[in-house]
């Protein structure tokens, strides 16, 4: 049986009300946390809380796993579904993906998702885009998340050269 240990010291926090990018390469590790954080993928080590609720079922109330392309779009019934008053946690990957007007429509759906109170986790692999969606960004190398949040500067092209 082979393993690989694809995440390594996470330690991030979304709170109510705000969006974090977290941008990185292809195979940094940007999917698999957005899969844990959205409770689809359960961690070997380590624990995940939604809103303070360390039980998976939280997840399933309280969490949504948007891939995009468009996927933000059709889950606005799901979102009216959403207990009134309780912040949500939307995760959305693979933003890259998109065309520069769906990335806006985005942006102005992420915005108000904010101002109802719900939490934004957005993977990017482009910095450009992460700050376009977020409020802060995060950078994944090698499984691990770097930055304290603010907002992130591109890489210089010996970050982007690393190989783990």
């Amino acid at each position: 049986m082979a393993s690989a240990e694809v995440l390594r010291r996470i330690d991030v926090q979304v709170h109510e009300g705000e969006s974090i990018a977290i941008v990185g390469g292809a195979g940094a590790g940007k999917s698999t946390l957005l899969l844990c954080a959205a409770g689809l993928l359960v961690p070997d080590s380590g624990e995940v809380s939604w809103f303070g609720d360390h039980g998976r079922a939280a997840a399933i109330l309280r969490a949504t796993y948007h891939f995009a392309p468009g996927r933000y779009e059709r889950d606005r019934a799901a979102g009216r579904r959403q207990e009134r008053g309780a912040p949500h946690l939307h995760v959305i990957d693979s933003v890259d993906a998109l065309a520069g007007d769906v990335i806006q429509r985005l942006a102005g759906w992420i915005e108000r998702r904010r101002k109802r109170g719900d939490a934004i986790l957005v993977a990017a692999r482009d910095g450009d885009v992460g700050r376009r969606l977020a409020s802060r960004c995060m950078t994944m190398r090698c499984g691990e998340l770097h930055g304290d949040g603010r907002p992130a500067t591109a890489a210089r092209v010996a970050e982007r050269a690393r190989i783990c």
